[in-house]
């Protein structure tokens, strides 16, 4: 048998090398192929899903605890001679359609009016904002006008409202707001424990039936509240809200005020008094308040939130470390808490590269169930949550809100995405009202 030249030998081995050469990228690929799939089985089959349970079953308990005590206790007798000097504070600008709503409305609440202070901070408007707000001072003394020459947002207008201020109990209310007429005793009274530094009453929605973004809203709110309220029972993390909220005086200044740099303002002094080891409390008091009714400015209002949710977040990584309060499961809670809009990106991505997964036959194939689990269970909670909306209502046409849901989610799914990427970005951060339209259609609320 004739033995190969050493060209031929050269050939096959120029021939072995080649197919070496182009199949080594394939297998690499390959490999760093079922790697990233074997690894996003991991993470979306079960890391992601798992958390989400747990977090979904824990905001469940809590909302049934507070739909079970959402009473509070409220003071009945009232001795208003004891009554403490109370400050409310309201930050306008631009709010023509609103505020002369708001300021009749403080005029009708029931409180010795020579125990109450109401400072409007009119932050450089360019509408009849100012125009109404002096009309009212100049008929009741208790209301005082400060008009500033340049806005800087609302955080500062109640900080410098708050300069102004002379009462031992400082409110907050927005422009939109309509409190009903016997808020001020039950904050008071509420306040009255001395573990409590602030306290947080409830909102409902003006304007529910304007549009479905509107009535989906307060139906979001009023699901929040009442897990705020299973918090409240259990002495957890109650967060300030932005207004309807109370803090006793002496406490505030303890704090340090208001943080003029935060675009969520009331959750971060909410994160500082848990942190001094003080609480803030639920109470029994109702303020209506218009929610957005288009895309664009809730959007708005949402990026504003989250953004500040996540600038908070790393301001206060320390939070669950540093809280000084006597029950412990708060260092838990507000973790949790804080952590809330990472949970919202997970569970949107889990779901949408979770179903992808399982059509590619990824490995671990039976733990990718789990996120079919998790859709199944995701439209059955928002169908179950339109079918509670139109129980409560009796009114079989909020069932048609179901497909909403749908769009909501991804709504506060981009918000959510949005306000990451500027925090992650370093993008300049900067307060942006939300625009108000003066609607109304629960004219029931108007006679509280």
């Amino acid at each position: 048998m004739r033995k190969p030249s050493l060209t031929e030998k050269y050939k096959l081995h120029n021939l072995l090398l080649l197919i070496i050469t182009l199949a080594t990228p394939i297998i690499i690929l390959k490999i760093v192929g079922v790697s990233l799939i074997f690894f996003f089985s991991i993470v979306f089959g079960w890391v992601i899903p798992i958390i989400l349970y747990f977090i979904t079953g824990y905001n469940l308990l809590l909302l049934l605890i507070g739909y079970l005590k959402i009473k509070f206790k409220t003071l009945i007798n009232v001795d208003y001679s004891k009554l403490p000097k109370l400050s409310i504070i309201v930050p306008v600008k631009n709010e023509e359609r609103v505020v002369g709503r708001l300021l009749k409305r403080l005029t009708e609440l029931n409180y010795p009016k020579d125990k109450l202070e109401v400072i409007i901070v009119e932050d450089a408007s360019t509408d009849n904002t100012r125009a109404i707000c002096e009309s009212y001072a100049k008929k009741y003394t208790y209301i005082k006008v400060f008009s500033r020459e340049r806005s800087l947002g609302k955080p500062d207008a109640i900080e410098f409202g708050c300069q102004k201020a002379e009462g031992e109990i400082i409110g907050v209310f927005d422009a939109d707001s309509l409190p009903e007429k016997d808020l001020l005793i039950k904050a008071v009274a509420r306040l009255s424990n001395p573990g409590t530094a602030a306290v947080q009453g409830r909102l409902k929605a003006l304007n529910i039936s304007q549009t479905p973004l509107a009535e989906i809203s307060d139906y979001e709110m009023r699901m929040n509240q009442l897990i705020a309220a299973g918090r409240n029972d259990l002495n957890l993390f109650v967060q300030l809200y932005g207004t309807n909220q109370f803090i006793k005086r002496d406490i505030l200044r303890e704090t340090g005020s208001w943080n003029i740099h935060a675009l969520a303002e009331d959750q971060e002094l909410s994160i500082r008094l848990y942190k001094k080891g003080y609480y803030i409390k639920m109470f029994d008091g109702e303020t209506f308040q218009e929610n957005p009714t288009n895309i664009r400015e809730f959007l708005k209002q949402r990026l504003r939130w989250y953004t500040g949710g996540f600038q908070n977040l790393i301001e206060h990584f320390d939070a669950a470390k540093n809280v000084k309060v006597s029950n412990k499961l708060v260092k838990f809670d507000i973790a949790l808490y804080l952590l809330n809009p990472f949970f919202t990106i997970m569970g949107t991505l889990g779901l949408l590269f979770g179903i992808p997964l399982i059509f590619l036959q990824a490995p671990l194939i039976y733990s990718l169930e789990l996120v079919v689990y998790a859709f199944i269970a995701l439209n059955l909670c928002l169908f179950t949550w339109a079918g509670l909306l139109a129980l409560k209502t009796r009114n079989p046409r909020k069932l048609l809100l179901a497909p909403y849901l749908y769009i909501y989610w991804f709504l506060i799914f981009i918000s959510t995405s949005w306000a990451l990427i500027k925090i992650l970005t370093c993008r300049r951060l900067e307060w942006v009202k939300t625009d108000k339209t003066g609607a109304v259609t629960e004219n029931k609320f108007l006679e509280n």
